[in-house]
């Protein structure tokens, strides 16, 4: 979507059931996003703002424990409701949406990623690579 392209300006808040939100629902939540905040900065391509009604886009993240059926049965939901064990693996979001249609709840872009959140963030390297190359696209 071109508006990932032409967007200058983001805010980065979490995905929760009720919509983008800039209140982390657990502290996991609240680490990603300072990485995340630490690698825009670095990329530079969009201005990173903490008002979303300043933003073109939102990116939403969300860590979250999924139930792995080979290595067991216990996981977290992204209510921060602890169901963790021997049999979780943690599965992460990044959305983008939209800034204007936030109410909407349809993401430009989303991807979920086991480890997408992780040191090396790569929902995020991902993302900068689909949005690179829609430069290269006329």
């Amino acid at each position: 979507d071109q508006r990932l392209a032409r967007a200058q300006k983001v805010a980065v808040g979490f995905d929760t059931v009720l919509g983008f939100s800039a209140q982390p629902p657990t502290s996991e939540d609240r680490d990603a996003r300072y990485a995340l905040l630490s690698e825009l900065e670095s990329w530079g391509r969009y201005l990173v703002v903490s008002n979303p009604d300043q933003a073109d886009l939102l990116i939403a993240i969300r860590t979250r424990w999924v139930v792995d059926g080979e290595r067991g049965s216990t996981a977290r939901d992204h209510h921060g409701l602890t169901f963790r064990g021997a049999g979780a693996i943690r599965a992460d979001l990044l959305s983008v949406y939209d800034a204007r249609y936030r109410k909407s709840g349809i993401a430009l872009w989303r991807h979920s990623l086991v480890g997408g959140l992780s040191e090396d963030l790569p929902l995020l390297a991902r993302l900068r690579s689909d949005v690179d190359s829609l430069d290269q696209k006329p």
